[in-house]
């Protein structure tokens, strides 16, 4: 018997998509400024001492008043956070439905019905625990004005019996805020730096280095007072007036 075997061939076809990455280039530019500090004399050194500059800020911390008030659940006075949204975890992934899919506004349709179905499944649970809640304490009613002001009034006449208040709907007693209230002052760094420069007494300068100085200064010193005489010299001279006999022009009417 002979069998014959015949070849099966099977094509896949698929999706294929094309990101283009483009890349860029940038440049970072530091700017720093520099201090070069020097000695100018000859035989004495000096000292710089730098010193950081901080910030002196006083945290203070004050009992100022006790409120008091009744908790009731028919008639809140606090302050409650909205509900946050529900995570519905559905989502679209643009790799999974090609913008050109016939199928992209099916997919769209049906996420957006799922989510609103479970956003109006949880509104109607928390709506119906509320109004279960609310038919419970309906049987009660809200607390009257007079145990509200009676409870309060016992409230106050335990904190005046530990101290926190001074008379019954009064204010913080003294020591209360004696014994709750601090201050604390810390010292924070900034940036600013102080340069101060000190010169030392040691003296490392020769004998003979010490007067050559001296008759430098000396020099320059007669020097001084020789320009000085010849200026005084050049306005008594009568080359350098502008009359002749000390008169200017102005005295004589020229």
């Amino acid at each position: 018997m002979e069998v014959s075997t015949r070849a099966a061939a099977s094509t896949s076809v698929g999706e294929v998509a094309t990101r283009t990455h483009q890349q860029g280039e940038s440049e970072d530019q530091y700017e720093s400024s520099s201090r070069t500090f020097s000695n100018p004399n000859h035989c004495h050194a000096v000292t710089f001492l730098f010193y950081r500059i901080n910030k002196c800020q006083t945290v203070k911390f004050e009992l100022v008043s006790i409120d008091r008030r009744v908790n009731d659940p028919l008639a809140p006075t606090g302050v409650s956070l909205n509900p946050p949204k529900p995570l519905t975890g559905v989502g679209v992934l643009s790799s999974r439905v090609l913008a050109t899919s016939s199928s992209r506004l099916d997919v769209a349709t049906r996420a957006l019905q799922s989510v609103a179905v479970e956003q109006g499944s949880t509104t109607r649970t928390t709506g119906a625990l509320l109004d279960r809640t609310l038919t419970g304490f309906n049987q009660q009613g809200p607390i009257p004005v007079n145990i509200r002001q009676a409870a309060l009034q016992l409230v106050d006449q335990d904190l005046v019996k530990e101290g926190l208040l001074d008379k019954v709907g009064g204010q913080v007693a003294k020591g209360a805020q004696d014994a709750a209230g601090w201050e604390k002052t810390m010292s924070l760094p900034t940036p600013g730096v102080l340069v101060k420069g000190c010169l030392d007494d040691c003296d490392i300068c020769e004998p003979e280095l010490k007067r050559l100085m001296d008759l430098e200064a000396t020099r320059k010193d007669l020097e001084n007072q020789l320009l000085q005489k010849k200026i005084t010299l050049l306005e008594k001279s009568q080359e350098y007036r502008c009359c002749a006999g000390g008169t200017d022009a102005t005295s004589t009417g020229t």
